[in-house]
């Protein structure tokens, strides 16, 4: 069976939940020799997962499409191939489907958009204190993907193929030649890293572990600050109770304990394709852990790591980025370590084993009972 690109890219994923840091990882990486880092967050991972995950679901909502849309268009032998490794699943995908997917599931669009401004939005991280350049020539970009997959002689693609022409493509639209290995980041959850691993990609992946309430903690304030364009840190902290509260109803806590289960589970069987690093030792304990973690990819320890950079331009102020995590400047109360407690541990070892109860316990129980009331009815 013929591919395109029978050599895959060399690739190295940075992986991790929300507010872990991994834009910071990726910037200090930035400037190194042997690595091309791509600092946009586009997901495409994502268009590859959803018929990983549920083939039949798919098929009702995409294939049924492509033919209702390509029978006026496209032959049947015009169409691409996508045959998964992992699983004996494949089908057939037009232009119009991939589009449809990259709409649905990824930021490809948003890349135009940023590169009509010349400008990531500061909303992609956490640190982009300002807008950061975007020097990317969006037609380019999706000229050289399409043209590759639907004017070229291969029929048959492996997912691992069409991400490794996105990442090629992205490099192309920068103007940047080809380095030995290609960075990026991961959507921020468990079934992109699975998926990478369970088809066999030609990656090294580092994920990043941050303090699981100190996640939900920075989710909070980011909230607050999206939604109110509050930046005091006292009117902040004055909301961030309360606004935990609401996270852990939705049972985005629970969420990211389960995940961090399985990445850890998943770093077992896998020891060479995934390492486990914390976020903290990362801000903390910065020299002795980018050197682990260069030794752990297998590239050389290059002086460029020694200070953080955006597109091999060193950024101002370096004590802004390492030392110190600015959200650990804020408080929780002792009602929502109790919340914590309860959703980590489960009700029964709160009542018999925690010494530290508060009457809120028994409110938060009734309107996360009522939460769950209410999406019910929703859905």
């Amino acid at each position: 069976m013929k591919y395109y690109n029978y050599r895959p890219l060399k690739k190295l994923m940075v992986g991790g939940t929300s507010a872990s840091f991994k834009s910071i990882l990726c910037k200090q990486i930035d400037n190194h020799p042997q690595v091309n880092v791509i600092h946009r967050h586009d997901k495409i991972l994502q268009i590859f997962i959803q018929p990983f995950i549920n083939f039949s679901e798919f098929e009702k909502n995409y294939l049924n499409f492509q033919k209702n849309v390509n029978y006026l268009t496209i032959k049947d032998d015009e169409l691409k191939k996508l045959n998964f490794k992992s699983q004996k699943k494949s089908f057939l995908f037009s232009p119009i489907l991939l589009r449809k997917l990259l709409l649905n599931y990824s930021g490809y669009y948003v890349n135009e958009q940023y590169a009509w401004l010349k400008k990531i939005g500061a909303d992609i991280s956490s640190i982009s204190l300002v807008n950061e350049k975007f020097d990317f020539n969006f037609i380019k970009y999706d000229t050289y993907i399409f043209q590759k997959i639907f004017k070229s002689n291969i029929k048959n693609f492996s997912p691992e193929n069409l991400y490794d022409l996105f990442l090629e493509a992205f490099l192309y639209a920068q103007n940047k030649n080809k380095k030995k290995y290609v960075l990026f980041m991961a959507p921020n959850n468990y079934e992109s890293i699975n998926f990478a691993v369970k088809e066999k990609f030609n990656i090294k992946i580092i994920y990043l572990m941050r303090n699981s309430e100190d996640i939900v903690l920075t989710r909070a304030i980011r909230e607050i600050v999206n939604t109110t364009g509050i930046t005091n840190k006292k009117l902040i902290q004055s909301k961030i109770n309360k606004k935990i509260e609401n996270i852990l109803y939705a049972n985005f806590y629970r969420a990211e304990l389960n995940q961090r289960k399985k990445i850890i589970n998943l770093e077992k069987l896998y020891p060479k394709m995934i390492k486990t690093i914390r976020s903290e030792d990362l801000i903390y304990k910065n020299k002795q852990t980018i050197k682990k973690i260069i030794k752990w990819i297998g590239i050389t320890d290059n002086k460029s790591i020694n200070k953080l950079s955006y597109e091999g331009t060193i950024l101002k102020n370096q004590r802004n980025y390492l030392g110190k995590i600015n959200d650990n400047d804020f408080t929780i109360n002792d009602s929502i370590k109790n919340f914590f407690y309860i959703q980590k541990f489960g009700i029964k070892k709160f009542i018999f084993n925690n010494k530290n109860k508060t009457f809120m316990v028994i409110v938060f129980l009734i309107k996360g009972f009522l939460y769950k009331i209410i999406n019910i009815f929703k859905n």
